[in-house]
């Protein structure tokens, strides 16, 4: 069977991991975990691939990169071969380290950029290494919360100008809960958080110099704060299916965003991750019928739309 062809463009932003084969570990000491890191350094110079996060777990390692020349492959099989090689010299043994070719995710929005990035950075406080990023010394974590200089083959500002201080971003990525999305986190899933919504006021648009991702849309992750903001709940309740609560709150900033904000289903799909805008416009309609019957539901309601109107 052949292999899938890899999306990859110049500018293109990936979330790419790979795995021990069988689960091994493909680090055994802190002198491999250093090789490993010298070669992602070399990734920038040698294939145009700006690195915006990693972090290396025993058995399996993640990072976030943008493919400036569209030399995604021939940078990650770099990675993987020439880090097999050596291990297999020092170690004594021979064969696959890795589980195959890599895993890369595109990444075509700004929302699910800043979860990649918070996300890989949470890894070993999910699996219980640390009880938070800044304490795991093979991340670019410590170097986002300005604990340990930044390389300069490590870019953080795209991340960072999401955020209105290094504390503002360790908070959050301690909080994620990456049991949630086993492996690796899936493009507009609805458990996925959003920009996170401390001090939303303050924070600056990103700081992107150029490196915009492809296909975001300008301001929905502000709309989604303020409507979060107004409902007195997190952005990632906002974007959640399931049942009670959370659902309800999603059908209520579905509805203010239809009638205070004048977005479009289309729009309003995009906002709260709806997975179309038939999704989006069946919601209102429950939320209508729901409030029918419930008068408690229909105050909330016109309390939001009126607080808005102020």
């Amino acid at each position: 069977m052949s292999r899938n062809d890899r999306i990859d463009y110049e500018g293109a932003w990936h979330h790419v991991m790979n795995r021990g084969r069988t689960r091994q570990a493909i680090v055994r000491n802190d002198d491999d975990r250093r090789r490993f890191v010298r070669l992602v350094a070399l990734l920038p110079a040698r294939f145009g691939l700006e690195v915006h996060a990693y972090c290396l777990m025993d058995n399996h390692y993640h990072a976030l990169v943008r493919s400036c020349d569209a030399r995604l492959s021939q940078a990650m099989a770099y990675l993987d071969g020439v880090y097999t090689q050596t291990f297999n010299r020092l170690h004594g043994t021979d064969g696959a380290l890795f589980r195959g070719r890599f895993t890369s995710r595109l990444i075509e929005d700004e929302a699910y950029l800043v979860h990649v990035a918070a996300y890989i950075h949470a890894n070993p406080v999910e699996a219980g290494l640390v009880t938070s990023c800044v304490d795991f010394a093979w991340s670019s974590h410590p170097s986002y919360a300005l604990i340990r200089p930044t390389p300069s083959w490590l870019s953080v500002d795209v991340i960072t100008g999401y955020f209105s201080s290094p504390e503002a971003f360790t908070g959050w990525a301690d909080r994620l809960p990456v049991s949630t999305a086993q492996g690796t986190p899936q493009p507009n899933r609805a458990a996925e958080p959003v920009r996170p919504s401390d001090s939303p006021k303050e924070q600056p648009r990103p700081r992107t110099s150029g490196h915009s991702v492809t296909g975001s849309n300008a301001g929905h992750v502000d709309t989604l704060i303020d409507v979060a903001a107004l409902l007195g709940t997190e952005p990632a309740e906002l974007t959640s299916g399931g049942p009670g609560k959370r659902n309800v709150e999603r059908m209520i900033a579905a509805m203010v965003l239809r009638e205070r904000y004048g977005r479009s289903n289309r729009q309003i799909a995009e906002i709260l991750a709806y997975k179309s805008t038939q999704a989006a416009s069946q919601a209102i309609q429950r939320l209508h019928i729901a409030m029918e019957n419930d008068a408690g539901l229909t105050g909330r309601v016109n309390s939001a739309l009126e607080a808005h109107r102020h």
